[in-house]
């Protein structure tokens, strides 16, 4: 069941955003780990070479939430 729809930066995705779209994290420089740095490199494998999409462009994105709806 959709909960929520709205158009929102890509930057502000939060850590906890990040684990639940189910990305594996990456690791940071100290040796942590880190979910958000994981859908960047999630993101711009898929999207970076498209002019006005990768992260760096922070570009407009749909935020659809949803809960499970069991039968």
């Amino acid at each position: 069941e959709i909960t929520s729809v709205r158009l929102e930066r890509l930057h502000e995705l939060t850590e906890e955003d990040a684990r639940d779209e189910g990305v594996h994290p990456a690791e940071t420089t100290w040796g942590e780990l880190n979910y958000p740095l994981g859908f960047i490199d999630m993101w711009d494998s898929i999207y970076g070479s498209k002019p006005g999409l990768g992260w760096d462009a922070n570009p407009l994105v749909w935020r659809v939430e949803f809960k499970r709806v069991t039968p």
